[in-house]
């Protein structure tokens, strides 16, 4: 739940009148977090989760695989 919370945030963006910011950066969202969920997580926690979710979702992207077919097929 509190990670599809950050995904719908990321995908969103940050909207600078409420945020303060106008790209999320790791210590933004940080700070996002702790104001949501009261959970203090380190940037290099916040990172490595990050970079495991985009990983994950990325298998089950079609069209990630197509292009990864046609990469092993052109090679």
């Amino acid at each position: 739940m509190q990670r599809q919370a950050i995904v719908r945030m990321i995908e969103s963006g940050p909207i600078p009148a409420i945020h303060g910011v106008v790209r999320w950066r790791l210590i933004d969202l940080s700070q996002w977090i702790y104001e949501e969920f009261r959970i203090t997580v380190a940037k290099q926690t916040l990172s490595r989760e990050l970079r495991a979710m985009a990983t994950a979702s990325s298998r089950h992207d079609p069209a990630i695989m197509r292009k990864a077919e046609g990469a092993i097929e052109g090679f």
